[in-house]
C-alpha cells in the first residue's frame, strides 16, 4: 500500500503529543526505552506510530473502544512488530 504523507505526518504529531502527555505515559516510557536501545528517533517515532494507526485502524473498522492494555501490550513488544501480522 501507498504511503500517504498527510497521514503519516498526523500520526507521529500524535505520537508526539502522547509522549509528552501525563495520560499516557506509557508511550513516554517506551520512547527512551527504544532510543536506549539505540534506535534513532525517526525509527522510535514510527515504531510508536505504527502501533497507534494499527489501534486507529482496529477502533474504526472493528467498531470497538480504544484497547488501553493492548495498547500498551504492543508498545512493550517494539521494536518486534511481528503483531502486526496476526492482527
Amino acid at each position: 500500500m501507498e504511503e500517504n504523507p498527510r497521514a503519516k505526518a498526523a500520526i507521529l504529531e500524535a505520537v508526539r503529543e502522547q509522549i509528552s502527555s501525563p495520560e499516557s505515559p506509557y508511550v513516554g516510557e517506551h520512547y527512551k526505552r527504544l532510543l536506549d536501545s539505540g534506535h534513532d528517533e525517526q525509527e522510535v517515532l514510527e515504531l510508536l506510530g505504527s502501533v497507534l494507526a494499527a489501534e486507529m485502524w482496529e477502533i474504526s473498522v472493528q467498531g470497538r473502544a480504544f484497547n488501553e492494555a493492548q495498547y500498551i501490550d504492543r508498545l512493550a513488544q517494539l521494536p518486534d512488530t511481528s503483531w502486526m501480522d496476526e492482527a
